[in-house]
């Protein structure tokens, strides 16, 4: 585990999955779609907890809110600016598992943010940065 900074807030276009986990696919292929790679975007998960024990996750893309004009299917949010505590996983997909497992282990972590979420970063095609904000 290691602390991380993000020094600014993050615009996101995001697309809510259907379900938690079998909608998470899904939801990532209709961000990829909306917003293809260009070089310049940058892709997240984000996902919380919802008052009956469910988890509601999100696919995202990062972009000025305005770059989302397909609202029937996108909402905004920003990824707050902030401290977070972090895994980073290399070649995550050899073991989706370790996804699961990092977040459970930063759950642990004194000091999150009671209202914070679970945040996806995906830095390349094979490696997941896996973070909660902290206090």
């Amino acid at each position: 585990m290691e602390q991380i900074l993000i020094e600014n807030d993050i615009p996101v276009c995001r697309v809510k999955a259907s379900s938690f986990p079998a909608g998470i696919k899904a939801a990532h292929e209709k961000v990829h779609t909306l917003f293809p790679p260009n070089g310049i975007r940058k892709y997240y998960g984000i996902s919380h907890g919802g008052g009956k024990g469910e988890i509601h996750y999100w696919a995202a893309v990062s972009g000025k809110p305005a770059e989302s004009d397909q609202k029937d299917v996108t909402d905004n949010f920003v990824i707050r600016k902030g401290k977070y505590i972090s895994i980073h996983i290399k070649n995550w997909m050899a073991n989706e598992n370790s996804v699961a497992q990092a977040f459970q282990q930063l759950l642990q972590h004194n000091g999150i943010d009671p209202d914070g979420y679970c945040l996806e970063e995906y830095p390349n095609e094979t490696d997941i940065r896996c973070s909660v904000p902290l206090l």
